[in-house]
Formats: structure tokens, C-alpha cells, sequence
């Protein structure tokens, strides 16, 4: 974007990925409980979507997908929201109550940064339908606890999943409720999504970002500036 937006030659964009920290990964059950049981969750027993409430998000998509799902998934996996309110959100936390009447959605708003990890390793699934990314971050968090993944076929989301997730077309409800569906119940996939989610969440380091950062930045000339 900032060489076709900005007319910038190619060889002074250097596009750097974000590390994940360590305390997003694998936790067993007797590790999970206590924190997801002040949430009202139970591990392996629901679907997850961390993400600012407002449009490029597409909840609304997520929201319509999973109202499609068969009765039964949903009393099994209910979705768990997490994340604040965004800019122009009123119409989504209408369809937010709605849902939450019905019996299907978890919306925990905002929740503390400790807790976030548990969340994570606690889910059956994680889905992330955004249409628009910087990077991306909630998906490699999904990847590195171990969970699989449902993502956009769009923006930076299949260059940072690197097909370790399942994409699809978030505009596309059927597409994404499909896909949501068959991800919670392969279960070969979903053994095959997670061990490569896994390896490819292993490769982003903060170490590594602050790595490539600053040898980009010693290519700077100073007297340029």
C-alpha cells in the first residue's frame, strides 16, 4: 500500500512481522479452569473471536454465520466474544443482544490482558473474519495456543497464517458458516491445522521484530532525515 498509494520505490519498503508472546500456547485443562471458570467458560467448549467491535471486523458476517449453525453446535460450542467497542458499533451490539438472548453468544467485552492466553488455549476454535489488517495479531495468538483457525482469504490474514488456518470469504455467510461448521467437527483437519499453526506461530519472535527493525533503521542515513 505505501508503494502504490505513496509512489514509494520497492527497495525502501521493508515489510517486518510482529513477534507473539510466549504466554499464548498449549495449556491443559487443569490449567485453564480456574481462569475461564470466573468467565463461565469450560474448555474445549466453545468458539472464539477476540477483536474490536466495528466494521472492518465484519462481527456482523461472524454473527449471521453462526446464527446458521445447527442447533446442536450451538448449544456444544457457543461463540465467546471478546473485545471493546469500536467506532461506529451501535448496530453490532444490537445484533450482539440478540444473539446473547438466544442462548448462543458470550459477549465478555473487554477483558484483562493476563486472562486473554487462557481464553485463547480454552477454545475449540477461533474465527476471525476481518476484512482489514495491520497484521493481524489475534490470529497468530489462536495459532500458538494451539487452537485452529478460520480466518479471511483477504488482507494480511493469509500471508500471517501461512495455510496453517482455514480461509474464507467473509462476505460470503454461507461460505463462513460452512466453514466454521466443518472446522469444528474434522477432526482430522483441525489435529493437522493445529500442529501447523504451531510451527508457523513459532517463527514470529519479538526477538526477531526488534531484530529486523533496528537493521532496517542502520540503513537509514541520519543526514537525510
Amino acid at each position: 500500500e505505501i508503494i502504490a498509494y505513496f509512489g514509494w520505490p520497492s527497495e525502501r519498503v521493508t515489510a517486518i512481522h510482529l513477534g507473539v508472546s510466549p504466554m499464548f500456547a498449549p495449556r491443559t485443562v487443569a490449567e485453564l479452569t480456574p481462569a475461564l471458570h470466573r468467565y463461565g467458560l469450560t474448555p474445549g467448549a466453545y468458539t472464539l473471536c477476540v477483536s474490536t467491535i466495528e466494521p472492518r471486523k465484519r462481527i456482523d458476517s461472524l454473527l449471521a454465520a453462526y446464527a446458521r449453525l445447527p442447533k446442536e453446535i450451538l448449544a456444544a460450542y457457543p461463540l465467546v466474544l471478546v473485545g471493546g467497542k469500536g467506532w461506529q458499533s451501535d448496530h453490532l451490539h444490537t445484533a450482539i443482544e440478540v444473539a446473547q438472548r438466544a442462548g448462543w453468544l458470550h459477549y465478555l467485552g473487554f477483558v484483562d490482558e493476563a486472562d486473554l492466553p487462557a481464553i485463547f488455549a480454552g477454545a475449540h476454535l477461533f474465527v476471525y473474519p476481518s476484512i482489514y489488517e495491520g497484521f493481524g495479531l489475534p490470529v497468530v495468538e489462536a495459532m500458538a495456543s494451539g487452537v485452529p483457525v478460520v480466518t479471511s482469504n483477504c488482507s494480511t490474514l493469509p500471508e500471517i497464517s501461512a495455510g496453517a488456518t482455514r480461509l474464507v470469504d467473509p462476505h460470503d455467510i454461507d461460505a463462513l458458516s460452512a466453514a466454521i461448521e466443518v472446522s469444528i467437527l474434522d477432526a482430522p483437519w483441525r489435529q493437522s491445522s493445529i500442529v501447523a499453526g504451531l510451527r508457523v506461530a513459532a517463527s514470529y519472535c519479538w526477538d526477531k521484530c526488534c531484530e529486523q527493525t533496528q537493521r532496517v533503521n542502520r540503513t537509514v542515513d541520519p543526514v537525510k532525515q
